[in-house]
Formats: C-alpha cells, sequence, structure tokens
C-alpha cells in the first residue's frame, strides 16, 4: 500500500508540472481514437480513412476545448453520412445541433463525456460513462452522457441499414426520411439506456458527497447495481435485445476501473476521523475531518563525482610524494659536498650576497680577508649540524639555512664600522 501510495504522489506531482502538455496529449488521444473509430464503424468517404488526416484532425484537437472536439468529431460524422445519403446527413445534422444546445453550457466541466460515451460503447464498456461522470463530474453530466449515447445509436444505425440509406432516390425522399425519423425515435434500446444512465450520473453523484464513510466506495457499487437493473428491468418490459453476459462482465470491468479512479482521487483514512464543533455569533459548526493516506516520497540525493578531476587530483599527489621523496634522498648525499645541503632559493639569496660584499670590500687589503676569514666558521658548524639532521624533516635544514645567512648578512655590516676604527 505504501508503495502505490508513492506512486500516487510521484504521478500528483508529475501532473501538476506538466498538466498544460498532458492535457493536450489527452485531447489528442481522446479525439484520434474518436476519430478512428468512426473511420471504423462508417468508412464512407474514404478521404477521412487517411491515417495522416486522423493525425491532423487529432493535433488540432488536442489544443481545443471539448466543444471544439466534439465539433470536429461530428463534422466527421456528417460527412460520413453525406456520402452515404443526403436526407441522413440533413437529419443528423438538425439532432447534431439540438445536441450541442442542451451541452453548450456544460462544455468545459464534463463535455468530455460527449465523446467518451461512444468510445466506451465501441470498447463494449458503456456502463462505465455514468459512473466515471457521477465521480468526477455533477447531476449535469446526465445531459452529455445522454447525447453520447444517442451519437452511438445513430451511427449503429447508419451502419446496420446502409444499403437501404445508399439505394434512395430522389422519387422516395420523404420515404427515407420517414424511415430514418421512425428508426430514432422507436428505438426502445436507447432510451431505455438513456434513462440508465442519467439516473445512475445523478445517484452516484448524490451518495458521494454524503458524508458517510466509504461514500465513494457505496456510491460505485450502488450505482453500478441500479444501472444494471435499469437495463434489466428495460429488457423484461420493452423486449429490448441486451446480452447479459457481455453486461455483467462490462458492469465488474467497471467496478475495477472505477476504484482505480476512487484510489487516485479520494483515498482517505477513515480510521482517523475527527469530529469538530464550534461556533460564533451567528452558527453552531458541526465539522468532519477525514485525512487523506499520503505518504512522503523519499528524497534521493545523487552525488556526483567528475571521474577526470579526481584521477588530476590522485596524478598531482603521487607526483608531491615523488618529488618529497627525491628531496630527501638528496639531503644525505649533499654531506659530501660544500653547499649541497643549501636549497635552490637560499643559494640563489647567497649569491647576491656574495655580489654586493665583494662590491663593498672590493678595495680592502689583505689583513682585512684573513681577519675575516676565522668568522666564516660558523657556517661549516652549520653544515655540518645540517648533514647530521639530514635524516629529518625538510623544514628543519630551511630554518637552520636561514639563520645561517642572517648571521652572515650581520657579520658583513659590521666589517666595516670594524676597519674604519
Amino acid at each position: 500500500m505504501t508503495k502505490l501510495l508513492e506512486i500516487k504522489e510521484w504521478l500528483k506531482g508529475f501532473y501538476g508540472r506538466f498538466d498544460i502538455y498532458l492535457q493536450a496529449v489527452w485531447k489528442f488521444i481522446l479525439s484520434a481514437s474518436a476519430i478512428t473509430v468512426l473511420n471504423q464503424n462508417l468508412g464512407f468517404m474514404e478521404q477521412l480513412k487517411s491515417q495522416m488526416v486522423v493525425l491532423i484532425l487529432g493535433l488540432i484537437c488536442s489544443v481545443l476545448p471539448y466543444g471544439g472536439m466534439a465539433l470536429i468529431c461530428a463534422g466527421v460524422v456528417l460527412a460520413h453520412f453525406y456520402a452515404l445519403s443526403l436526407e441522413l446527413a440533413g437529419i443528423t445534422l438538425f439532432v447534431f445541433l439540438l445536441l450541442y444546445l442542451f451541452c453548450l453550457r456544460f462544455e468545459n466541466k464534463v463535455g468530455y463525456a460527449l465523446i467518451l460515451t461512444p468510445l466506451l460503447f465501441w470498447m463494449k464498456i458503456p456502463y462505465l460513462a455514468p459512473i466515471l461522470v457521477g465521480l468526477t463530474g455533477g447531476i449535469v453530466g446526465a445531459l452529455p452522457v445522454g447525447c453520447g449515447v444517442v451519437v452511438h445509436f445513430i451511427i449503429s444505425y447508419a451502419k446496420e441499414n446502409a444499403p437501404s440509406l445508399s439505394s434512395s432516390t430522389v422519387d422516395n425522399i420523404l420515404e427515407t426520411i420517414r424511415m430514418i425519423i421512425d428508426g430514432l425515435l422507436n428505438n426502445k434500446a436507447m432510451l431505455v439506456m438513456i434513462a440508465a444512465f442519467a439516473i445512475t450520473v445523478i445517484l452516484v453523484h448524490l451518495i458521494k458527497s454524503l458524508s458517510v464513510d466509504y461514500a465513494w466506495l457505496i456510491a460505485i457499487g450502488v450505482g453500478t447495481v441500479v444501472d444494471l437493473l435499469i437495463l434489466i428491468a428495460g429488457d423484461f418490459t420493452m423486449d429490448i435485445e441486451i446480452e447479459m453476459a457481455g453486461m455483467i462482465v462490462g458492469s465488474l470491468i467497471t467496478i475495477l476501473i472505477s476504484l482505480v479512479i476512487q484510489f487516485f482521487l479520494f483515498s482517505v483514512d477513515y480510521s482517523r476521523t475527527e469530529h469538530v464543533q464550534f461556533e460564533d455569533e451567528e452558527y453552531v459548526y458541526y465539522v468532519k475531518a477525514i485525512p487523506k493516506m499520503r505518504v512522503t516520497s523519499p528524497e534521493v540525493n545523487v552525488k556526483r563525482i567528475n571521474a577526470q578531476k579526481s584521477q588530476r587530483a590522485k596524478t598531482l599527489s603521487e607526483k608531491e610524494r615523488l618529488e618529497d621523496i627525491e628531496e630527501e634522498d638528496e639531503l644525505p648525499r649533499g654531506r659530501s659536498q660544500t653547499s649541497g645541503i643549501t636549497p635552490r632559493r637560499n643559494i640563489e639569496t647567497t649569491s647576491r650576497m656574495s655580489a654586493s660584499t665583494r662590491s663593498s670590500v672590493g678595495t680592502r687589503t689583505p689583513q682585512n680577508t684573513a681577519r675575516t676569514a676565522p668568522r666564516t666558521a660558523p657556517s661549516s658548524i652549520t653544515r655540518s649540524t645540517a648533514g647530521r639532521t639530514s635524516e629529518g624533516r625538510r623544514s628543519a635544514v630551511s630554518r637552520t639555512t636561514q639563520n645561517n645567512i642572517t648571521s652572515i648578512q650581520d657579520r658583513i655590516v659590521q666589517k666595516p664600522s670594524t676597519h674604519d676604527k
């Protein structure tokens, strides 16, 4: 159950982000399916049976409201009827105008029922139409559902009587018109189906709006049973032909699909029902609060690692480690040299200092040179000390060398004052 709730929350979030595009896709699928069914059941005009025509009409319907979709589908029906019989096309046009006037006001709310109902008849589950409209729409949904039933029976009549309608001539136009009107008005199965679906829509909507527990489930069960009972009663009283096995199987499929719709639209936890009472200066309020069944989707944190950057950092670290090892290996070999322990930066500093020293004391006598010779002894002491500590850390060697250079600078600064004295 938790997994289903997670899927439900993900679907709701996905629909919330892309509702505009999903609505267009839904309208395209609905209209293209309806036009394809019309071409398969009628097919009197060969030009409309092209897949390219179906695709273009579906794309146009995807950006139109449900009223525009109904008009395009009605145009396809009239085109097929015109290719079959001019009289049938004229009568159907008049009927469609009346139906459109009835459903014009409600096209934005439940206008999809006018197209969905004939499509469900073709899928052998027409009993889903009143249950679906009653759960998602309102009482006014009975009108488009009834109009959809009329459209289905008009198409069925044209399909069954196509040979006689196509053979009509100018001399028997009135007989053809009378035959069409009698065939539609005296169709008892159509009248029973309209009454059953309208009553089911109203009953389902009223029950699901009650404040009782499991109202939607009760509405689905009662609506399906009432629809079956009305159809069975019509079969016995008006002697209409209804296939009982198909009706029962279709009703079971209707219940399953309705339960799926109820789970996604109205899944609540009745075990946590709360009754709240409060009042103000004018009214006393009794509120029944039922929490919805929800689950928080787990948050997944994806950590992306740049493999190329990691490999580069690894290569640099290995290169630095090798340089450290080479410098540590060079320190013991420096004891056999006179200035091998001095780093490159310190060597450059020493060479610059020696050049300045030569320029300042270039004119001194050999006595001064001899006098300053003993004072260079600390340099050898420092080298011997550095040689003993060459196996230590490199930082200690650098500090010792820096102290050595500082002492040499101090002595060089003091030399002119001693010579003057």
